[in-house]
């Protein structure tokens, strides 16, 4: 392939919007650079159809200009173009500068864009006129960029480049997350260096991201860990626990498990597998195909959904310790598992305490992980749903959770979940980025979308 700085640049455009789309272009070749736009031929045919394949395939960069017009039509070439384009991106690194998305009018919400669009940083040029020259100084930055001996440093100096400083329609505005690579409004997936925001890492990287997820479960581990170690040392506490077992009892009735021990085999088998096997296999499947499948913002609100069900969880766990119903000696419940192997319990007992039981950490990250396949639409999200409720039904006929525990987890699940797609909506992935028309784009990154 041809290297980047002799790929020509592609402009799509709705038939409306030609006009911005040609002064965005002689801008950009006055320059010197090679730009795709031939509105002398007319779109439509095989033909047509293949040479656009193969100019967004070959291009070095991909400029979408959105408008009123673009929203305001459900069909047309421009869209193929751009599903072409997005379709490109997924064999491209996260950090490669591809897409560029041109705002020409006051459009300041597009719902009609890719979802890919809404995670890559906008640019707003005012009929293809406003700050053309820091824009097409920014689009050879980017050409000279792509290749290899300049990427590294270059990716390190958009982490640790300053803000920008507010002007008179920004002023005000919360802080936002500091931008990675020029044009995909992504922070560089590494480490962040000594000086750059830590928070804008975590919050706006896979890699962050993931760090943060881990850090939930290691939380969990050394939160479990350490009451394993101090509350036998406290006979109050153990007394406390009980008490409030009563309690949970007899909001349930003094429902019996009698005759838990004979349980069918099949049935031990079953819920045995759904609690300890299914469970981490939808947790870790719908993980990695919203991280690596559906993008960034989809990733987040995952792990943000998570932190946020830990987050509800812990005070419970800490001050309303609520032991496992096979350890209540009133309910005659067993623990149904060890009646194929005691082994399994054990291998979960560092991340599930006896008396972190309310509410049922199992279920609401079940819960969750329902809920995002049903928001993201994934195709196995059926299958989800019914192996998430095996593991909410397992939670109960093994003996461990309380019905007032299940129905706790169920609304910390699914509040956690609106909350974090709340939260991306308004932090970080606003469907048009709000910058200023007086930002300079030089030295420093246009801002993306704001975070508080």
């Amino acid at each position: 392939m041809p290297p980047a700085e002799h790929k020509p640049i592609f402009i799509s455009y709705a038939s409306q919007d030609v006009e911005a789309a040609r002064r965005i272009c002689e801008a950009l070749r006055a320059s010197g650079l090679e730009v795709w736009f031939d509105q002398s031929e007319l779109r439509g045919g095989d033909a047509w159809d293949a040479k656009i394949r193969g100019q967004i395939r070959e291009c070095a960069l991909f400029l979408p200009i959105v408008s009123a017009n673009t929203e305001g039509r459900a069909e047309g070439y421009f869209r193929r173009e751009w599903r072409l384009a997005v379709e490109r991106m997924h064999d491209l690194a996260d950090d490669e500068p591809f897409l560029l998305p041109i705002v020409v009018d006051d459009t300041r919400t597009a719902l009609r864009v890719p979802e890919r669009f809404r995670e890559r940083q906008w640019t707003y040029l005012r009929n293809g006129e406003d700050e053309v020259t820091p824009f097409v100084a920014r689009v050879t930055r980017l050409l000279s960029v792509k290749s290899p001996n300049s990427r590294e440093a270059w990716a390190f100096e958009s982490l640790v480049a300053p803000q920008p400083k507010p002007s008179s329609e920004t002023r005000g505005t919360p802080p936002s997350i500091a931008p990675g690579p020029a044009g995909t409004g992504r922070p560089a997936p590494s480490p962040p260096a000594p000086g750059v925001d830590v928070a804008s890492w975590l919050f706006g990287s896979r890699g962050g991201l993931s760090v943060l997820l881990i850090g939930v479960f290691v939380l969990n581990w050394l939160e479990t860990t350490a009451e394993t170690l101090i509350k036998p040392r406290f006979t109050w506490l153990q007394q406390l626990q009980f008490h409030i077992a009563d309690a949970v009892h007899a909001i349930e009735g003094g429902l019996s498990f009698e005759r838990h021990d004979v349980t069918n085999p099949v049935a031990i088998y079953g819920f045995s597998a759904a609690y300890f096997f299914a469970f981490p296999a939808l947790v870790v499947a719908t993980l990695l195909t919203l991280a690596l499948v559906r993008g960034l913002s989809a990733f987040r609100v995952a792990v943000l959904a998570i932190v946020l069900t830990y987050a509800i969880s812990l005070p419970c766990f800490l001050f309303f310790p609520v032991p496992e119903r096979w350890a209540y000696p009133e309910a005659e419940a067993v623990l149904l598992s060890d009646l194929w192997t005691s082994s399994l319990i054990e291998v979960f007992r560092p991340f599930s305490g006896i008396d972190n039981c309310f509410p049922s950490f199992h279920v609401s990250l079940t819960t969750t992980i329902i809920v995002l396949g049903y928001w993201q639409r994934l195709r196995y999200r059926h299958a989800t749903l019914f192996l998430g409720l095996a593991v909410v039904v397992s939670t109960f006929a093994l003996g461990i959770h309380w019905l007032p525990d299940i129905a706790a987890g169920l609304s910390v699940g699914i509040l956690a979940v609106c909350v974090a797609a709340r939260c991306e909506r308004r932090y970080f992935s606003a469907p048009a980025p709000r910058v200023s028309r007086d930002t300079p784009a030089l030295d420093a990154q246009p801002p993306v979308p704001a975070v508080s």
